[in-house]
């Protein structure tokens, strides 16, 4: 009798594995997923605007930045830390978290283009922040230019 209840308890929790898998991969739910944690819309922008780079971008898209747009575009960082040195992921954290400093990477290397979360502290200060180029063209004190 245990042996027969066993394996029942083991085919319902089999079943029951298999249809919430099938339902995950559901491809209205795949692309659902990836709306809610991918820059789908800025990829679409950078596509068929194409604005001048080199792009700063967050670590957590890096991977999926480099799978959209290389090689039109090049990412700064992404997932795999072991190509990047040391020197470098701090002149990454130096920017991505506002510290003393980060113009000046940014200026290093030649930043023009940056995609980053929405809510993260570096879009904020990005937002009250003057553009060198925009500053150098004349056009006053725009900052950087949310484009998407």
């Amino acid at each position: 009798m245990r042996t027969v209840l066993n394996w029942l308890i083991l085919a319902l929790v089999t079943i029951a594995a298999t249809v919430k898998i099938a339902l995950v991969l559901q491809p209205a739910t795949i692309t659902q997923a990836e709306a809610a944690s991918l820059p789908l819309g800025a990829v679409r922008y950078l596509r068929e605007q194409r604005p001048a780079g080199p792009m700063f971008n967050s670590y957590n898209w890096g991977g999926y930045l480099i799978w959209a747009l290389y090689p039109d575009y090049r990412v700064f960082v992404d997932g795999r830390t072991d190509l990047y040195d040391d020197a470098f992921l701090r002149d990454y954290l130096k920017v991505a978290l506002v510290r003393p400093g980060w113009e000046a990477v940014v200026e290093r290397y030649d930043v023009r283009l940056i995609v980053i979360e929405r809510e993260s502290v570096l879009a904020t200060v990005l937002a009250l922040t003057p553009d060198p180029s925009a500053v150098a063209a004349g056009e006053g004190r725009g900052g950087w230019r949310l484009v998407y």
